[in-house]
């Protein structure tokens, strides 16, 4: 709301509005106390109303209130009055450059002053650590006298979230005028056509970019146009990402010591711009002769400049802060040169966030690219509701997709007009262009997918994420799900992130941190170590091996693949790849997990120096000086360690890279029993001394997939899981010298799982058939269920009395209360704790002796989008095909 004439904020006196921007509303006011004329911006209501960005506001001002440099125009401080936040400024009288540069080209000796004093005011700025990020002639005031004053310095960075994220980039992206941009808070608007190609690219950015700023200013000064220019906005990111400015307009009698200099500072790599606004001055000044200056800058590797060719046209695709280009391959018989690679970042806008998944699909990537490279889909997280969003390369907005709540992982269909998703409940489907979703299959899995293939033929194949699940093939038409694929035949227990081949070429999925090929007739060949295979038409499989982008070499008609070479790092989430050569990935820092206490009351504690990450099991010692870890890798595969919690030391147990998980100590924490596939074994059971010394020792030889359970009080028999293939998962006991010759303690047509004994032997817990229930241990006679509302979970835990026994959903731990006398009984479940805690995994938590809890809480990521554009010429050059 504007402030009329008269308004008083403390001391102030409002005159009347100067003007008004992305950084609010800039008023003429009086001084009452030094009556004096200054200038007041008012900040943006909802930017002022966050304590975190205020703070940072009011820490970034000090910083700029310390720049007293007469082309800098002073900040004199901050004043908060009527619930409004104010920047008191110098008030500085006279045109801005921008109308001066309209009336038409300045002068070379006018505009070469002008340049010079601009120069010193940045020259003092970058001494001071200070980086405008928005130099352009609106912001460049000129004096009657000729004075220049640099307005808004560093309010780009300071007027940003203090953490990362969509906001901070905003100190990084180009400043678009656009209504989304209006939008946001805390915005500041622009013009992209003085953004250095790094700020466009939301990269980091330094002084270079002011310099970069500089020159297309003096250049604009000079000619009276703009170096980049387009009849869109796009149009002109478009330029200043690949096109030279038009230097024939320069004037004829430009010194060539300034042509010079206009070169150096538009190089469009910074690494070879000019690196200091100091030397800029030198040159202005004269200081440097013609020759001497020209050839000082050959020296230092400035002059290199390179005109590079794009054939065809491009596309640009801008968010709310930044532009990405696509390139498109050159008409047959050109003899344009290949497209150039580029590099872009794709901010989202301030108001959304980048859906962060975890437990099992916490590596999963919530962006997805059709297949023509036009079109994005991510999942992402606006007003607290995670939904779909779709942006296509010619549309500078991202839409919400009507209908998607609850979305998680998103996959085009062939045709690129129909996204399958799937949230916690169902399989779905939407068309683009609008209309209600339609449930394809409800889920038979509570957890979601594990990634989504929609093949040519019409079916969708799925991961599933739960223990023991194949790969699914559904028809997107709708209809009964059928295995694609067994976990028993190599002993993984979860197949994920399938991939169609083209055509009837089979198809590629993940499975225990391995890449899978299956073939047209149904053969399986391990390829190499990683996940998220995808092939791709220059005549590779791209994959994701521990946050890295790989890619091997594979012929479609012979389906035989190459060496595998790494390609790039820094992939925190998985990758899609379009038919034209676009590569889109989720960069910046993945998120993770970090294990905490947490006591009944909902006191928090991390566990000093233990490793992070989303872990298969967390298992405490008998007397909770230790944790047994199945640390996993972003590659699903996992080994057991254990951490030291005295002296916060981490000891390996196993180091196969496959898949080992569910330790169990023995009473009396020597040893540890765990599952592992070590040796080509089917997920059979293993020991090894809890020190990490001696061998490992195999316990069992069966054809059978199994886990540990639980130890008899005595350490003389052990409880644990084994797959049949009429029941599914039982629970067996049988004697440490004799495990192969197991008796089925609990055995039904249901799945039994997570066999937890009581601390005096007596009871056994468990799951099954979505609860959980208490029997006598070791002849079950009776089973009382525990649990009131069906789900699945992790194991169920005792507490150190054996009166109580603890279960997780998602977002909370109940308990019960279970008496033996007179008769076996389970009272009512209690919230005990509430809270977001990992529940993916096969024992991702415990209690502690002293009746603490030990979770696993999650740490947010700080995730982007990353935009590659003809990036197969580069796969290509990487890695060779023949």
């Amino acid at each position: 709301m504007a402030l009329a004439p008269g308004t008083r904020l403390g001391a102030y006196e409002i005159v009347g509005l100067i003007g008004a921007g992305g950084m609010g509303e800039v008023y003429r006011a009086t001084d009452t106390n030094l009556k004096r004329q200054v200038a007041i911006k008012v900040l943006p209501e909802a930017g002022a109303a966050d304590p975190d960005r205020l703070a940072r506001f009011q820490r970034e001002a000090k910083v700029l209130a310390a720049l007293n440099h007469p082309q800098i125009a002073h900040i004199h401080g901050l004043e908060r009055s009527n619930d409004m936040t104010a920047l008191l400024m110098e008030l500085v009288e006279g045109p801005t450059l921008a109308d001066r540069i309209a009336e038409g080209a300045i002068p070379v000796d006018e505009a070469l002053a002008i340049a010079k004093q601009i120069a010193e005011g940045l020259e003092s700025a970058h001494e001071h650590g200070i980086i405008h990020r928005d130099l352009k002639p609106a912001n460049i005031k000129v004096r009657p006298d000729g004075t220049v004053k640099i307005l808004d310095f560093g309010l780009a960075k300071a007027f940003t979230a203090d953490r990362a994220g969509p906001a901070a980039m905003l100190s990084n992206s180009p400043t678009i005028t656009s209504p989304v941009g209006m939008t946001g808070v805390g915005i500041i608007l622009g013009t992209a056509a003085y953004m250095a190609p790094e700020q466009a690219k939301g990269r980091v950015v330094d002084k270079r970019a002011d310099i970069w700023s500089f020159g297309v200013v003096l250049f604009e000064m000079l000619t009276g146009m703009r170096a980049f220019r387009g009849d869109e906005v796009t149009d002109t990111l478009a330029a200043v990402l690949r096109a030279e400015p038009p230097w024939s307009e320069l004037p004829r009698d430009l010194p060539a010591r300034v042509r010079q200099l206009l070169r150096l500072c538009l190089q469009k790599d910074p690494k070879q711009r000019i690196q200091a606004i100091g030397d800029v001055r030198l040159v202005l000044d004269g200081s440097l002769g013609e020759s001497d200056a020209l050839a000082d800058n050959q020296d230092r590797g400035w002059r290199r400049w390179t005109v590079l060719t794009i054939a065809a046209g491009i596309l640009v695709f801008i968010g709310s802060f930044v532009g990405w280009l696509v390139g498109r391959t050159a008409p047959q018989g050109s003899s344009a040169p290949p497209a150039r690679t580029l590099r872009l970042a794709v901010d989202l806008p301030a108001t959304d966030q980048l859906a962060s998944l975890t437990g099992y699909l916490d590596q999963l990537s919530p962006v997805s690219l059709s297949r023509d490279g036009q079109t994005i889909v991510y999942a992402g997280v606006r007003g607290g509701v995670r939904q779909l969003f779709r942006r296509r390369l010619d549309e500078g907005v991202a839409t919400p997709i009507s209908g998607t709540e609850g979305a998680r992982v998103s996959f085009f269909a062939p045709d690129g007009r129909t996204v399958g998703f799937s949230t916690d409940s169902d399989l779905k489907k939407v068309a683009l262009a609008g209309g209600e979703p339609v449930v394809v299959r409800p889920l038979w899995q509570a957890n979601g997918l594990l990634g989504a293939s929609w093949g040519e033929d019409g079916t969708i194949v799925v991961g599933v994420a739960n223990f023991n699940n194949p790969l699914w093939s559904i028809p997107a038409s709708s209809g009964e799900p059928r295995r694609f694929t067994s976990v028993t035949e190599r002993g993984e227990n979860i197949h994920y992130d399938p991939a169609h081949l083209p055509g009837d070429g089979g198809l590629l999925y993940s499975a225990a941190g391995r890449i899978i090929l299956r073939s047209r007739d149904g053969k399986e060949t391990i390829l190499t170590e990683g996940r998220s295979p995808r092939f791709v038409g220059s005549g590779h499989i791209v994959f994701l091996r521990n946050r890295s982008l790989w890619a091997m070499p594979f012929d479609l008609s012979s389906q035989a693949a190459g060496s595998p070479v790494k390609i790039a790092d820094g992939v925190a989430g998985s990758f899609a790849v379009s038919a034209d050569g676009t590569l889109v990935y989720v960069g910046g820092k993945p998120g993770t997990f970090q294990l905490v206490w947490v006591d009944a009351s909902g006191h928090e504690q991390v566990v000093a120096g233990a490793p992070t990450g989303a872990h298969q099991d967390i298992v405490l010692s008998p007397d909770g000086g230790r944790i047994a870890l199945a640390i996993r890798t972003p590659d699903y595969a996992a080994d057991i360690s254990v951490y030291n919690l005295g002296r916060q030391a981490l000891t390996p147990i196993t180091a196969e890279g496959g898949m080992t998980s569910a330790p169990k100590w023995t009473p009396d924490g020597k040893q540890l029993v765990f599952s592992s596939s070590r040796n080509n074994a089917l997920r059979n059971l293993f020991r090894r001394a809890a020190d990490g010394t001696g061998d490992i020792e195999r316990l069992t030889t069966s054809p059978n997939q199994q886990y540990p359970g639980a130890w008899s009080k005595d350490g003389q028999t052990l409880v644990f899981g084994q797959l049949n293939s009429d029941t599914g998962y039982d629970i067996l006991a049988g004697s440490v010298d004799a495990l192969d010759q197991p008796v089925a303690v609990v055995q039904t047509k249901e799945t039994e799982l997570y066999p937890t004994l009581s601390p005096d032997g007596r009871l056994i817990a468990y799951w099954s058939g979505g609860h959980y229930w208490v029997s006598p241990f070791p002849k079950v006679t009776e089973s009382r269920q525990v649990s009131t509302t069906a789900g699945g979970g992790p194991p169920p835990k005792w507490s150190p009395d054996g009166r109580t026994l603890y279960y997780k959903t998602p977002s909370a731990i109940m308990a019960a209360t279970v008496v033996t006398s007179p008769s076996l009984d389970v009272s009512v479940p209690k919230l005990v704790l509430k809270g977001e805690y990992l529940q993916g995994g096969t024992n991702v938590w415990d209690v502690a002796p002293d009746g603490r809890f030990l979770l696993m809480k999650a740490v947010p990521a700080e995730p982007s989008i990353q935009v590659v554009l003809n990036w197969t010429e580069e796969l290509k050059r990487l890695v060779p095909t023949k």
